[in-house]
């Protein structure tokens, strides 16, 4: 029977290895529940491992490609829809980005990512083609 690096099986390793640490931090924020279904839409497509690394290209893209100031931020209501605490593990000069941007242009970081994924939502909708009416 052989020993796993990672646990204290069969008395061979005094203590556990630890796994390798990520950079990543702890990023929390409400989004709908239907957000949230998007997001992981957007996984599924990508094939992407986490949901994490989903939002961090999404949050990295409306970071680089809004024009802030020139018009205002697009996010859907959310009025009378349930909100679902998520976290992800995003690198630190994201969510650095985020911070900046909503203190500088005065919105929430909550919007914020809400807009990035309301922004994965349009472009997924936009990649279906055309539909039955040629629109």
């Amino acid at each position: 029977m052989w020993a796993h690096i990672y646990s204290m099986g069969l008395g061979v390793y005094p203590a556990p290895m630890a796994p390798a640490r990520s950079p990543n931090l702890k990023y929390g924020v409400s989004i709908t529940a239907r957000e949230a279904t998007v997001l992981e839409e957007a996984r599924r497509r990508r094939h992407a491992r986490y949901l994490s690394a989903v939002m961090d290209a999404a949050l990295r893209e409306l970071l680089a490609g809004e024009p802030f100031g020139e018009r205002p931020l697009e996010v859907p209501s959310a009025a009378g829809e349930e909100m679902v605490a998520k976290k992800f593990q995003l690198p630190p000069a994201t969510i650095r980005a985020v911070k900046d941007t909503a203190r500088l242009h005065r919105f929430t970081e909550q919007h914020i990512v809400r807009a990035a994924i309301y922004r994965l939502e349009r472009a997924a909708a936009g990649a279906q083609g055309p539909t039955q009416t040629g629109r």
